[in-house]
């Protein structure tokens, strides 16, 4: 249901011209001065991915997975400016009734302010702007340089305020595109025998511009038992907590300032008891619910859960025998693998030994 603020209802008696004009202000104003608006239907915006060698330009969108009624927004995003210039920004064939701006808030963070009087039709995957920008000749040869969400948000026709979630970019100085894969919580797997203690890791599939992690851990209470969740040594100022009911536990991990890094990041590990009633061979899911990953200022990233299991191993199986390497070499007397001085005293032992029986 859409929410609307009353304080900003004037829009709607003053005819089309002034709700351009007066949305047009309030995304500007919103540009150095955050308001607050009431919040609505939830939208994915996306930086999408692109590259270029260094001291070359390429282009990349700022994309809205639905773009229907969308009237005009607001975008901030982070970059390292010491290996990227934004060099332009651009309206679509899609938004060219809109105004546009762009500004630099702060050494890389860019702003972009878009405005218009109505709202789109329906517009799956609507690219909204062009992002024109030069990976600098100072940037390290095929290294990965993210464009990180700060915060964002969008306005209908009525000129009410909504939600999005994020999806950060990735620009590769060099020449292959970084694939399109979403944020990811991934909990791991682990091999356990019955009665003994399983670890599973959480790890963030991208490190960069998150300072909180929530979600739940659906597991079989049955075979899993005192469940405990522990950070990751290598966070600091984090912490978590978490509380276990019955077949579930919920967790929140935050820190004071946004993590860092276009790599995965581990950032804690969760313990079971396996019941010793738990067959060996058995899969044990592990199922993550309700993943939410957000920065500092509370603004959420699109995230996939990837679930995990237990293994129940078996602690009376034998361990597979490795096959002795062959070459397929004639010299290769004694069947190790290899050619070496050990195959020439094999020959000459069994020489002597043939030799010894004639």
């Amino acid at each position: 249901m859409k929410e609307r603020c009353s304080s900003f209802s004037f829009i709607h008696r003053t005819g089309r011209f002034c709700n351009l004009l007066n949305r047009f202000i309030l995304v500007g104003l919103t540009l150095a001065f955050p308001l607050g608006y009431c919040f609505a239907i939830e939208r994915l915006i996306q930086v999408t991915n692109g590259a270029a060698q260094p001291g070359e330009e390429t282009a990349i969108f700022l994309k809205m997975n639905e773009g229907q009624l969308y009237a005009g927004g607001n975008f901030w995003i982070d970059y390292n400016p010491q290996a990227l210039s934004i060099v332009d920004v651009q309206k679509t064939a899609l938004t060219t009734d809109f105004i546009l701006t762009k500004g630099f808030p702060k050494p890389g963070r860019l702003s972009i302010a878009m405005a218009s009087t109505e709202g789109l039709a329906a517009a799956a995957n609507a690219d909204l702007a062009i992002i024109k920008i030069q990976v600098l000749a100072g940037a390290p040869a095929n290294s990965l340089l993210s464009m990180t969400f700060v915060d964002a948000y969008w306005f209908d026709e009525n000129s009410v305020r909504h939600t999005y979630l994020g999806d950060n970019g990735l620009v590769f100085a060099g020449n292959t595109v970084p694939s399109e894969t979403p944020l990811q919580l991934q909990v791991g797997s682990d091999e356990a025998e019955a009665g003994t203690t399983a670890a599973l890791s959480m790890t963030l599939s991208l490190a960069e511009g998150a300072s909180s992690v929530r979600g739940t851990l659906h597991f079989d209470p049955s075979l899993l038992l005192n469940p405990t969740l522990s950070l990751a040594g290598d966070l600091p100022g984090w912490q978590e907590s978490h509380s276990v009911s019955n077949e579930r536990l919920t967790f929140a991990l935050s820190g004071t300032a946004n993590l860092a890094g276009t790599g995965e990041r581990i950032l804690a590990e969760c313990e079971f008891d396996v019941s010793s009633s738990a067959g060996a061979g058995t899969h044990i899911a592990v199922e993550l619910e309700q993943p939410a990953v957000a920065n500092v200022n509370d603004f959420g990233f699109y995230v996939e859960p990837v679930h995990g299991e237990i293994l129940i191993a078996d602690p009376t199986a034998q361990p597979t025998a490795t096959p002795t390497p062959r070459t397929n070499s004639l010299a290769d007397f004694n069947t190790d693998g290899q050619v070496d001085e050990r195959d020439l005293m094999e020959f000459v032992s069994t020489w002597h030994q043939e030799g010894d029986t004639k």
